[in-house]
């Protein structure tokens, strides 16, 4: 952008700053108030973090109501943070435009008799749990407990529980959408339908999210937990995955198999394991257990401790890519066996706190079948067993962004290159793991993008979604 419109359009955003701080008041925080800086460093991700103009902090709907309004009015960019977990830069945080922050927003309200709970989406899903656990209820929630509730079910929302109950997406029964007039509508199964099922994974395109309805599921004591395995142990899981995956049929059980390529012969490598029964050693999961480990750190307990057991990795600055492909034994090995020997792997160690981690996350074909039910979702998951390969990046410096990236970029396509030479590779890419240079919505299918679009159409005629708040996953670049 030429140094004249960039200062135009600085005025500019400063000057709807200072509308937006005359109406809303203190629910507007300019870059000279104390709480900014705090507020501008929230994501979890420092990759993620920009200088906004402001950061509206709205405290009700009808506040989210004005502020868009203001926005368009004036022309103004503007990004949405719910949790701010994304690793996508300018998903949920803006350089010089309006950041509204919904964290403010945080309704918890369980209804029993219904089995539902109403959510505000810049609630943490950790205090979700802690409303819901005394009730020995749960929900369909991602496995880190302090991602915020919006962007996850707007990108899908994978669970331990999904093999039980679906998606995060899939057990939502209703979204409360400002959109980009400054309306409010209600969308679900029989209102706005249309909009409901666009919701279900088609990310920030529609409009910003003020509350959620979801399903809620009985839930008790549950047996699991983490193992660390030393790396000559990963030809045997590997086997042991793929056998789980062809054989086991059982949706009390699941696990995440986690992978640091980076320095395996150094950590060994970790596979979460949860089945919800109170049963020690269930026989789902028992081939592991006949697998020797140095660390085992599974026991009966109660499911958000299972959550918050699992370890992260201390790194600052991270970068996500998604993969996928059907579930099969051999090219397991061999996409290991080649990336350990790819020399974008050795270039990590040129990279300060460098970390590349394959999470491998099996899925059943009931994870398709539970999209088709009701109103469906518009992700195009096809009616095969397969593995949602997510790879994850960490390391320190602001300096080696765009290396890491690169590298991330082209070991991904080295295993990409290996699904598609043996007929296994699948289009579909999950949101919630994706890169910012993925085409996610592409993958999802013509007939699906397709009808996306007409949704957006309909209820963003103007294209706020697209050209006001660029970051995430947009239509218009699909």
């Amino acid at each position: 952008m030429p140094a004249g419109s960039l200062h135009y359009e600085t005025k500019k955003t400063l000057q709807i700053c200072t509308r937006l701080k005359s109406r809303l008041h203190s629910q507007i925080v300019l870059p000279a108030e104390e709480a900014f800086e705090a507020l501008r460093t929230a994501n979890w991700d420092q990759v993620t973090w920009k200088k906004p103009a402001c950061i509206a902090t709205p405290n009700c709907t009808e506040s989210v109501q004005q502020m868009v309004q203001l926005l368009v009015d004036a022309n103004a960019s503007f990004a949405v943070r719910s949790g701010g977990h994304s690793p996508s830069p300018g998903a949920s945080n803006i350089e010089n435009g309006v950041l509204i922050d919904i964290s403010r927003i945080s309704e918890i309200s369980l209804d029993t008799t219904q089995n539902l709970v109403r959510i505000s989406p810049g609630v943490r899903w950790r205090d979700v749990h802690s409303i819901l656990s005394p009730n020995n209820v749960t929900v369909v929630a991602p496995r880190v407990l302090d991602v915020g509730v919006g962007g996850s079910i707007l990108g899908g929302g994978i669970s331990y529980l999904s093999e039980r109950y679906g998606l995060a997406c899939d057990n939502a029964v209703e979204f409360e959408v400002v959109l980009a007039n400054g309306n409010v509508v209600t969308a679900n199964a029989t209102s706005h339908r249309d909009l409901f099922w666009a919701l279900k994974g088609g990310g920030n395109n529609f409009g910003i999210i003020t509350k959620i309805t979801t399903r809620t599921h009985p839930i008790s004591m549950v047996w699991g937990g983490y193992r660390v395995y030393a790396a000559d142990q990963l030809p045997a899981v590997l086997s042991a995955f793929a056998t789980y995956q062809d054989t086991v049929d059982d949706p009390d059980a699941n696990l995440l198999l986690s992978i640091p390529l980076s320095n395996l012969t150094r950590s060994g490598f970790i596979l979460n394991l949860v089945y919800f029964r109170p049963l020690v050693e269930p026989a789902a999961l028992r081939a592991f257990s006949n697998i020797p480990h140095v660390v085992d750190m599974t026991k009966v307990q109660r499911y958000e401790e299972l959550l918050g057991s699992a370890p992260l990795p201390d790194l600052p600055r991270w970068g996500f890519r998604a993969t996928s492909f059907s579930a099969n034994d051999s090219l397991y090995h061999e996409i290991l066996n080649d990336t350990f020997r790819a020399p974008e792997l050795g270039a990590f160690s040129n990279i300060t706190g460098g970390t590349f981690v394959f999470n491998m996350q099996p899925i059943s074909r009931r994870i398709f079948q539970y999209g088709r039910e009701g109103v469906g979702n518009p992700l195009g998951i096809r009616d095969v067993k397969q593995l949602w390969g997510a790879f994850s990046t960490g390391w320190w410096s602001a300096d080696d962004d765009a290396q890491a990236h690169t590298l991330t970029k082209a070991l991904v396509v080295r295993v990409e290159t290996l699904t598609r030479r043996s007929g296994q590779h699948l289009d579909y890419l999950f949101m919630n793991d994706a890169d910012w240079d993925q085409k996610v919505l592409q993958s999802y299918g013509d007939k699906s993008l397709s009808r996306l679009r007409q949704v957006n159409y309909k209820y963003d005629p103007t294209a706020v979604f697209q050209r006001l708040v660029r970051g995430g996953f947009k239509l218009e670049s699909a």
